[in-house]
């Protein structure tokens, strides 16, 4: 995922000239698509594949139109290339009435901007943490090895998607997983989701249920860059929030049988995870409002249990 900024900026006009629309129009290879607008509400943008259109009625003469793309790349492209017409439709009065004015014909502009790669400044990834239930009852010895089936289960499932990994790191009973950008995330998470779940199957399979492995899971995508003391921005504590929360505690314990709990943010639910063909299907998710106010986190999420 790449996110790309813009700026359009309306010229001034004649005295008794206004603009009546504005059209900013956002194309890109056949092999990206357009994710999302985020700063946007949906009746005032398009986004079709590749093509994403910004409608501004009667907008003010002068105004800079500034907008947040979040772009889906194919892996390995390094550069990320496109054009951006704006189309724009006058109106002039002419003493008490206004009449539509033919505009110049609009011009195509050319861009390129760099794909980032791991590791590298600001961008938009996918993050996975977890949480092991019930950790603490188990004893050193049965720490110990449900710390070990964890890292198994889990590099399974991130292995089953076919990418590597921008980052990985162990935290006590669970894991901080990281994605690097510009990544088919449809494909990426359900490949994650099955092969988790069959990986916990597996496992727990010949278990009692106090040893069997049962996890918490957030996912969040968003924009993000690596610091000297970890991931910055709000997508990777929202991650670990959503594996954190009450409702997730909860469904993990009214639902014994249940290998783990999948919660994912509103966006990432919005644009994968609530289509009916999804593996887990967006039928199969329930909506939930996280307060959290003594970490000041509050998100609108979706939680899934899984293998029930």
């Amino acid at each position: 995922m790449v996110e790309l900024r813009y700026g359009i900026e309306l010229d001034a006009l004649p005295h008794g000239t206004t603009y009546r629309t504005a059209d900013v129009i956002m194309t890109f290879p056949d092999d990206c698509r357009v994710v999302a607008a985020p700063d946007l509400p949906d009746s005032e943008h398009d986004i079709g594949g590749s093509r994403f259109r910004q409608h501004l009625d009667r907008p003010e003469a002068g105004r800079t139109v500034r907008t947040r793309l979040v772009v889906e790349v194919p892996a390995g492209r390094t550069e990320l290339t496109g054009s951006m017409t704006c189309e724009v439709d006058l109106r002039r009065s002419f003493g008490a009435r206004w009449r539509r004015v033919p505009a110049v014909a609009a011009q195509k502009t050319s861009f390129a901007t760099g794909v980032p790669g791991h590791h590298t400044g600001s961008a938009v990834r996918l993050f996975v943490a977890t949480d092991l239930a019930g950790f603490s009852r188990r004893g050193p010895a049965g720490s110990g090895r449900a710390q070990r089936g964890t890292a198994e289960v889990f590099d399974r499932a991130t292995g089953a998607t076919g990418i590597e990994l921008d980052d990985r790191q162990v935290q006590g009973d669970g894991l901080f997983l990281v994605f690097h950008p510009a990544i088919d995330e449809r494909t990426v998470l359900r490949a994650f989701y099955l092969e988790l779940l069959s990986a916990l199957r597996e496992h727990n399979r010949d278990l009692r249920p106090e040893t069997a492995l049962r996890h918490r899971v957030g996912i969040a995508r968003g924009l993000s860059e690596r610091t000297p003391l970890g991931w910055d921005k709000k997508a990777p504590t929202a991650a670990t929030r959503l594996c954190d929360c009450v409702q997730a505690r909860t469904a993990l314990e009214d639902n014994p049988k249940a290998p783990f709990v999948l919660v994912v943010s509103d966006p990432l639910y919005q644009d994968i995870f609530g289509d009916p063909d999804h593996d887990p299907p967006g039928t199969a998710f329930t909506e939930i409002a996280i307060e959290d106010p003594g970490k000041g986190f509050s998100a609108t999420a979706w939680l899934h249990v899984a293998g029930e």
